[in-house]
């Protein structure tokens, strides 16, 4: 089965593809996730809760983190109530408590006997006429729905008894014809499908009715109003003709559906192409939005990210127009480059060519997951991120997210009125995460703080936990009995000795650039007279966040030199005239639809205007660009 024939593999990054691959060798229900709606990560957890035998309808909707998605399949997985935390407003850190609170009452699962469903899936058991029931608040099953009217009482999900034997017969079929259809548009042979309108009043406005009354009725023809019935091969010398005599006068074995009539829908897969034809009043109609917009319409948004050597990158970002932005990136993340493709471009790989070849770029690049790269490109340029995972304090909330400075003053603060009210008999256990980058790799650091305890602030609590395992005779004997006293004391002595310095970098830099900032806007006039000292501070933020970047990604940050106020006395000019400059030079090459350097190489004139016209050149003294698209303005 060729996936081709269905998807256009273009649109897909590499591990999204794999994904795709992966469901199609295995047999899973591709179209359940073939969607460049979905992540490489979201498809993963989807592709899991198919081969785990799970409704993924439940959360396979790009609404839901990969995180989120984790939680809701391993709460299913292990039958659990899961609409205490089935919300997509739910952080994945207040789903993860949930999830984890139910394991800790170690109570029998409550839906061991249940077979729970989302509302499309319940449709379509109700029109097999199997027994479908509400799931209300507390987990437990609300009465029988006697028909599909009943779905539109209950917002939440529903739920079959993995014991009725009709249900599971019903969903078998269900899944099985989800199956048949993904084999029907992706063959590597020829062959039609059957769609009809299923009996019942939620389709009755449909049924039997010409194309034309429809649209004068502003009703579309739509794949989720139709079920496949059949599916058969294609043979060289069969027609639209022969296939509609054939299902009304002599039936195949097999077939339960009714005879071919208008409002049906023949899907011809032929030579790979999917053509979808309406039975009309008078012979056929084709009707290519069957399945929705055309694939290619889905580019609106979509990103792509090639890695070059000397740790440089191209990025793509697509418009509603077709025609991607797209940025060169130094080994720093910050964009040196860049341009717009004017006219649509809706192949990937078309739009990377051109956008190349407007960047000079002839060197070999590989794609690279984006948002993995974006996400390099955030830590790199910021201070580390604490997480609240949960806690007992009133003081933060589940999923609350703070920098390290703003944690590390926060955690000193609760963990002193806590003692200050308990007087240290009691505390409030909070567990967080803190992520940061260090040596241009991402890490994660988990650990709990009892506010009450006395230990301080954040990094305080990490310095003395690491501090007291290393030196508490008893834990190191505990340790010493256990084989890991070795591998433990180097984790001890790298934390102390690397780590916490690490922090307490970030801290002191954060600390700077308040009061760097605060200077600037108690500035009176920072346009006039106090100027040189408003482009100083504005030197100094930039100073800071490249400081910052440098002890992010470097194995050994050399900090670059400071700015010297005197210098800005000297020439006003430096500084944030500068930087204007340079902002004002790439939306002028913006404009005229050129890159900077290709604007630049023009001499910073427009096409057709030469040198004496009076078109402003930049400053001779204008240093490198470096321009990010992804920060502006003074950092707080």
């Amino acid at each position: 089965m060729s996936l081709e024939y269905l998807l256009d593999r273009t649109l897909f990054s590499p591990g999204q593809w794999a994904e795709i691959r992966r469901g199609d060798d295995e047999g899973v229900d591709i179209l359940a996730y073939a969607d460049t709606k979905f992540t490489e990560g979201q498809m993963h957890e989807i592709y899991l809760g198919l081969k785990d035998g799970l409704d993924v309808s439940i959360y396979a909707d790009p609404v839901y983190s990969e995180a989120q998605m984790f939680c809701l399949r391993r709460g299913l997985h292990r039958d659990q109530n899961i609409l205490p935390y089935y919300s997509p407003a739910k952080s994945p850190e207040e789903m993860k408590f949930l999830y984890d609170d139910q394991r800790r009452e170690n109570a029998p699962p409550l839906w061991a006997e249940l077979f729970p469903m989302s509302r499309g899936t319940a449709q379509h058991m109700l029109e097999a006429k199997a027994q479908v029931c509400p799931l209300l608040a507390d987990g437990t099953m609300g009465p029988p729905l006697s028909d599909w009217r009943g779905l539109a009482d209950h917002p939440g999900l529903f739920a079959a008894k993995r014991n009725d034997k009709q249900a599971a017969a019903a969903y078998r079929a269900y899944r099985g014809k989800r199956r048949e259809e993904a084999n029907l548009l992706t063959s590597d042979v020829d062959r039609f499908g059957i769609y009809q309108i299923p009996d019942g009043e939620a389709h009755l406005s449909l049924l039997f009715e010409p194309l034309e009354r429809l649209e004068a009725y502003v009703l579309s023809v739509r794949r989720e109003n139709y079920r496949l019935i059949y599916t058969g091969y294609l043979d060289p010398g069969d027609s639209l003709n022969r296939i509609f005599e054939a299902f009304n006068l002599r039936h195949p074995p097999g077939y339960r559906g009714r005879s071919l009539s208008i409002s049906d829908v023949v899907l011809l897969h032929r030579d790979g192409k999917n053509e979808a034809l309406y039975v009309d009043s008078y012979g056929f109609t084709g009707i290519p939005r069957f399945y929705g917009e055309p694939m290619r319409a889905w580019n609106d948004g979509r990103t792509a990210a090639y890695a070059l050597d000397q740790g440089r990158h191209l990025t793509l970002r697509f418009n509603s127009k077709g025609g991607p932005d797209f940025f060169l990136d130094g080994p720093d993340f910050l964009a040196v480059d860049g341009g717009a493709l004017e006219s649509p471009v809706p192949v990937v790989e078309e739009a990377r060519q051109e956008a190349a070849s407007r960047l000079g770029l002839t060197e070999p690049m590989r794609e690279v997951n984006y948002e993995e790269y974006e996400r390099r490109a955030r830590l790199a340029n910021q201070e580390p991120t604490v997480t609240i995972l949960w806690s007992e304090s009133r003081g933060v909330h589940s999923g609350q997210t703070l920098s390290l400075h703003e944690a590390d003053r926060l955690f000193r603060e609760l963990d002193a009125q806590r003692r200050a009210e308990a007087g240290g008999r009691y505390y409030d256990k909070t567990k967080f995460e803190i992520e940061y980058m260090m040596c241009g790799t991402i890490e994660t650091y988990q650990g709990r703080q009892d506010f009450g305890d006395g230990d301080g602030s954040l990094i305080d609590h990490i310095r003395g936990h690491f501090t007291y395992t290393r030196n508490d005779p008893y834990w190191q004997d505990r340790l010493a009995a256990k084989g890991l006293k070795g591998q433990a004391n180097e984790r001890c002595d790298y934390a102390l000795d690397v780590f916490v310095p690490f922090l307490e970098q970030h801290v002191e830099l954060a600390a700077k650039a308040e009061h760097i900032a605060g200077v600037y806007n108690d500035l009176p006039d920072p346009r006039g007279k106090d100027q040189p000292v408003a482009n100083y501070c504005l030197a100094m933020l930039e100073h800071i966040k490249a400081c910052r970047r440098e002890l992010n990604t470097a194995e050994r940050p050399e900090y670059p030199a400071q700015p010297e106020l005197a210098d800005f006395f000297k020439d006003p000019d430096m500084g944030a005239d500068k930087e204007r400059s340079k902002r004002e030079i790439w939306h002028e090459a913006r404009s005229l639809g050129m890159t900077p350097s290709e604007y630049a190489a023009q001499d910073y004139q427009p096409p057709g205007v030469s040198e004496e016209s009076g078109h402003r050149k930049p400053p001779s003294q204008l240093p490198h660009r470096r321009i990010s698209p992804r920060r502006s303005g003074p950092e707080r």
